[in-house]
């Protein structure tokens, strides 16, 4: 009975020896070519960089040069941006509330990109121009493959 819980214990033994040594690739040093770099900026966006778009769609826009927006970020990567609010980075598209004397309206806030530009976008809840009178500052993160 000994011999033969010794010989199971011994067989359990070299299986799993075994089974680690087929698992473990220990000597591999290579780096995964599915890699991705990031480029984080910061854009500050004056009042004057606004733009009305036109009377029927109603919102403004501002863009900017982003070289780090490549076509192959464009087919294989991802573009993130943030509306920072003091403190806070506010994923785009972000709803902002702005209080009036008598309401409260709701600035939609999103951005658009093609190759080597960002713009960002405010449309407002009453369907009107509202040009920020302050100095609004968005972070873009690119995400590029390899």
């Amino acid at each position: 009975m000994k011999k033969l819980i010794f010989i199971m214990t011994l067989s359990i033994m070299v299986l799993v020896s075994c089974e680690r040594e087929h698992y473990c690739d220990c000597n591999n040093n290579n780096v995964p070519s599915n890699t991705v770099a990031l480029s984080t900026f910061y854009i500050d966006v004056k009042p004057e960089d606004w733009a009305e778009y036109d009377d029927e769609e109603k919102y403004v826009y501002a863009s900017f040069e982003a070289p780090e927006i490549t076509e192959n970020v464009i087919e294989n990567g991802l573009v993130i941006s943030y509306f920072v609010d003091g403190e806070y980075d506010n994923q785009l598209p972000y709803v902002y509330p702005v209080p009036l004397l008598t309401d409260t309206i709701y600035e939609n806030m999103r951005f658009d990109y093609k190759k080597g530009v960002i713009t960002f976008i405010i449309e407002d809840s009453d369907m009107g121009f509202a040009i920020p009178t302050n100095e609004r500052e968005f972070k873009v993160c690119v995400f590029s493959p390899n």
